[in-house]
């Protein structure tokens, strides 16, 4: 932006907690942003709390080193109905920095502002759960059955019977669910996902980036979302092992009924896995522990089976990874398509309103390539001529 604009912008005052925001998405820390714009620690720091502003040059050099738009820095922050189901959870490494979690959080505060934004123009879907869903997380009592019991009941209010799933964002898409792809991503963090005013949100980016990673990861996050929304941070960080196997233990029975799956030609041979897993459209190794948890395998056949991955080199790359195809899920771009094509905006007035860097933007929305092509390129208009007569 030039600076005779920032100027001019400047006469207001920047809106301190949207500089920490640019800060703690790019994840630096305050000496980092202090060094990259030629400042004191002290300096930025006042910046943040509100004690001094930054000049016009100051601002412009901090939006230029975090890739944000100077627009950002004068943005009310909406006022959200926080609670403690928001509290992100992770499928990923558990040594997870408080500045990457602080990063991801602030991805999940604009995509409930994009959410907003649509809900201006477009009905949403109403999410659609079973009612009177509960789930005691410290209860060890029958609880592999208690897991079982909910994955069976989401399937049949969802009618999707008892054989594999293939487009699973669309399934969630149209029973309320928003997804996202995770923004500004590391490799530690395969999805997480959190409620957000009453709408469930999930952020995913398979670890290999295959549609088996997509698929498991996103059912890990569903069963967060269903079994663990109501624990406070602390248990959380204390249950965090237990947490995370229930999680995985109702991916598999969601993805893989008992009662089908469990009558499939199984054996300690790694073939018999490879054969059925275009079927189902999951990853050996998830294949594997759900035949394990059904008893279909004992545990040192499981063993052996892990072995056999990682002989083969299957631990990286499977067979039918390449022609897996996941679908990714669309309804906030089918959302922002409808308004531009309605005539309601323009994608430039969609980018200038959310006013978040673009790469955040585009994952957030996961926006395809072929529609920034149709909508974010120059329109030219070229003249209409005539022949002399």
């Amino acid at each position: 932006m030039k600076l005779k604009t920032v100027r001019e912008k400047c006469e207001f005052l920047p809106i301190p907690i949207r500089i920490k925001e640019a800060r703690e998405y790019n994840r630096l820390r305050v000496t980092e942003l202090a060094d990259m714009i030629g400042k004191t620690r002290q300096a930025v720091s006042q910046f943040e709390n509100g004690t001094t502003k930054p000049t016009p040059e100051v601002l412009s050099k901090i939006a230029e080193v975090t890739g944000f738009p100077i627009a950002y820095f004068f943005k009310l922050p909406r006022p959200q109905q926080a609670t403690m189901s928001q509290i992100p959870l992770y499928r990923g490494s558990k040594t997870k920095t408080e500045n990457l979690k602080r990063s991801y959080e602030i991805a999940a505060m604009w995509s409930a502002d994009i959410i907003e934004y649509l809900k201006k123009y477009v009905v949403l879907l109403d999410v659609n759960l079973p009612k009177d869903l509960e789930f005691d997380p410290f209860s060890k009592i029958d609880i592999c059955q208690r897991i079982e019991n909910i994955a069976e009941d989401l399937r049949n209010k969802w009618g999707l019977g008892k054989g594999p799933i293939h487009d699973l964002a669309g399934i969630l898409e149209n029973n309320g669910f928003i997804f996202s792809k995770i923004p500004n991503k590391v490799k530690e963090v395969e999805a997480f996902s959190l409620w957000t005013e009453g709408v469930p949100h999930i952020f995913y980016e398979g670890n290999r980036n295959t549609s088996a990673s997509y698929m498991f990861s996103i059912c890990h996050e569903l069963g967060h979302l269903l079994l663990h929304t109501a624990l406070q941070k602390e248990e959380m960080d204390k249950m965090y092992k237990d947490l995370e196997w229930q999680a995985s233990f109702f991916a598999g029975a969601f993805l893989m009924p008992a009662e089908t799956f469990g009558n499939e030609y199984i054996t300690s041979n790694l073939n018999s896995f490879i054969q059925i897993k275009k079927r189902w459209g999951v990853s050996l190794a998830a294949m594997i522990m759900r035949a394990f948890a059904l008893g279909v395998i004992d545990e040192q056949q499981k063993s052996y089976l892990f072995r056999q991955l990682s002989s083969r080199g299957y631990r990286r790359h499977e067979p039918y990874d390449d022609e897996l195809v996941f679908m990714e899920p669309s309804i906030i771009c089918n959302s922002i398509t409808l308004l531009i094509e309605s005539n309601v905006i323009t994608f430039g007035d969609f980018i200038e309103d959310i006013t978040i860097p673009m790469d955040a933007l585009t994952a957030i929305c996961v926006l395809p390539e072929s529609f920034l092509r149709t909508y974010l390129e120059p329109i030219r208009y070229p003249p209409h001529l005539r022949l002399v007569k």
